[in-house]
């Protein structure tokens, strides 16, 4: 369904009352529509009562957001990934209803009604309840760019999931069509149940998961059923329809939402990850112009002090932009080259600290470029310049390793 057009209303099938009021038959129909649209206009401003999320999950709550820049983090909106600050692995995450409330496996964090210490075995069934579902991406920014363009893909006007719903409302509008004869003979039933669940499976829905594609097949099975007095009940089955109808109205609000999410995370996450790689060319370039430094083609291995110091401060100026980066596939590389050029030399415990932690990551040979090699810095503090050349031209190598590495272009999974 393409943006400004609007799902069509119940068709013009016998027996269906249109106009002021619902007098007459066809009031449950109108009443569908009604509410429907009411769904519609209200779900930008749905608010759950109380948002919880998996104990073993919680610690998703600490981590910080996805950003640039430390004040570039958009606090704020609910949709922004955030990084696990060592590894760079990148947390989306969705939201779904919990299927319960243990407090041993959940705890609240938030909501209209959220309170501290509240007791989660009290909740009242009218809240509306949220489950938050992080989701770790361990390759990092091009892997969640394919991955949201993907379901950007299969959540659009165009998408298999759009199509699905289009199916199953088409078989509602079918089912209503019978329900509203003057006449629903025992042969109609069997046809309309055994075309429903025709219809269900060539969709994939028997045995859904998700749990209003659950509702919407539950109640469009049992319309095409007697009642519990064994009667063919076209009332109760136009019920059945209409509250599967309604279901059917959130799956496509919820699909709609997961799109616009969708694409907001892509653009997101392209932002930051052109900015990271922004970043590199800038260090790339800082060290070229250090390599390329006359005193290094005189032959000679020791450099005064004056240029040892102007040296040693571009390269602190490349240790502060890298250290700008949060994410994988170049938080790693980016604290790698760190510890070839500057190493621990004028950090502090927590600094270093950090840093070895980050490297662990990589496994030894990371971490033998901060504990055991000597960085360029080092060297330079000594004066020489030979040294000093082969550990900047190492640092530039494993940067440029990075950016030319192809893995990292591929940000689409369609053209």
């Amino acid at each position: 369904m393409e943006r400004g057009e609007r799902r069509p209303p119940v068709p013009d099938i016998p027996g269906l009352v249109k106009g002021v009021g619902f007098a007459g038959k066809g009031k449950i129909e109108l009443q569908k529509e009604l509410w429907a649209e009411r769904r519609r206009a209200r779900f930008p401003e749905i608010r759950a009562d109380l948002a919880v999320i998996a104990k073993d999950k919680e610690f998703f709550l600490d981590l910080p957001y996805l950003a640039v820049e430390e004040s570039d983090a958009p606090f704020v909106q609910h949709w922004v990934p955030k990084v696990d600050s060592v590894t760079g692995g990148v947390f989306t995450s969705r939201w779904q209803t919990p299927s319960s409330l243990d407090p041993d496996k959940f705890v609240a964090f938030a909501g209209q009604k959220y309170y501290d210490g509240i007791d989660l075995t009290a909740i009242p069934e009218s809240w509306e309840v949220t489950r938050l579902v992080p989701q770790r991406v361990k390759k990092g920014l091009e892997f969640v760019m394919r991955q949201k363009q993907e379901m950007g893909r299969d959540y659009g006007s165009k998408g298999v999931e759009q199509a699905r719903i289009y199916t199953v409302l088409s078989q509602i509008y079918s089912s209503t069509e019978v329900f509203l004869r003057e006449q629903v003979t025992d042969e109609d039933l069997r046809h309309l149940a055994k075309e429903t669940e025709r219809v269900l499976k060539q969709e994939g829905l028997i045995g859904a998961r998700d749990s209003i594609w659950k509702k919407i097949v539950n109640y469009t099975l049992r319309a095409a059923t007697r009642d519990i007095r064994n009667r063919i009940n076209p009332g109760r089955s136009r019920i059945l329809e209409r509250a599967a109808y309604l279901a059917l109205t959130d799956r496509e609000l919820i699909m709609r939402e997961v799109q616009r999410k969708a694409r907001r995370v892509y653009s997101y996450v392209g932002r930051v990850r052109a900015i990271t790689r922004q970043n590199f060319t800038i260090v790339v370039d800082i060290i070229e112009r250090q390599l390329d430094n006359p005193v290094f083609h005189t032959g000679q291995r020791w450099l005064s002090p004056r240029v040892a110091l102007g040296i040693s401060y571009n390269l602190k100026t490349a240790w502060d932009i890298l250290e700008k980066v949060q994410a994988a596939p170049y938080l790693l590389p980016a604290r790698e080259t760190q510890a070839i050029l500057v190493g621990k030399i004028g950090k502090s415990r927590e600094e270093i600290n950090e840093l070895t932690r980050r490297l662990a990551v990589g496994g030894a040979a990371s971490l033998r470029e901060l504990q055991r090699d000597h960085p360029a810095e080092e060297y330079l503090r000594s004066l020489d310049g030979t040294s000093s050349h082969k550990r900047m031209r190492q640092g530039l190598q494993r940067i440029q390793e990075v950016l030319a590495n192809p893995d990292n272009f591929e940000i689409t999974v369609f053209d």
